[in-house]
């Protein structure tokens, strides 16, 4: 099989389209590219009569979002979701990354942030839908020594995390 060469659209879910398209198109600048409407879900028959708008990035790139009414929603949202599962975006640069701060605050978004991971630096929010976003900004270039460490890491970490689950058990 030859590997992907890059990722299509990421899709989520979303409870409120109008205020999904409001957010995406008028808050982040994102452009409306397209949509689908269907009474039944082409990939496998089901009968859910659903609203799919795609939402493309200066680069192409496209998020992409599902309305279904009548699916439950499951709120309140999980600490997994609600910490750890993010779409992280890139912005140009650190002046960028100030002035969205300042923006989303404006708009009435809580941003956490500016958050200094070394290679980059990130503010943290959320959208209408309480999915976590991140902007990026990277600060320089990852490098050979990274990756290294990042192996050296991870192996480190499947100890610690053994340990963790063995205290758990």
């Amino acid at each position: 099989m030859k590997t992907p060469r890059m990722i299509h659209h990421a899709a989520y879910m979303t409870w409120n389209m109008p205020e999904t398209i409001k957010f995406y198109t008028e808050v982040l600048k994102f452009k409306l590219v397209e949509h689908f409407e269907e009474e039944r879900l082409p990939s496998t028959g089901d009968p859910f009569p659903y609203f799919h708008a795609f939402f493309e990035l200066p680069d192409g790139s496209v998020i992409a979002f599902f309305e279904v009414p009548s699916l439950p929603n499951p709120e309140p949202r999980g600490a997994i979701d609600k910490l750890f599962v993010h779409l992280a975006f890139v912005v140009d640069s650190l002046e960028d990354l100030y002035t969205a701060k300042a923006e989303l605050e404006k708009c009435g978004h809580s941003v956490v942030g500016i958050t200094d991971h070394s290679a980059f630096k990130s503010i943290y929010f959320y959208d209408p839908n309480g999915l976590r976003l991140e902007f990026a900004c990277q600060v320089r270039a990852l490098t050979e020594e990274d990756s290294h460490r990042a192996y050296q890491a991870a192996a480190e970490w499947a100890i610690k995390r053994e340990k963790i689950l063995m205290a758990k058990a």
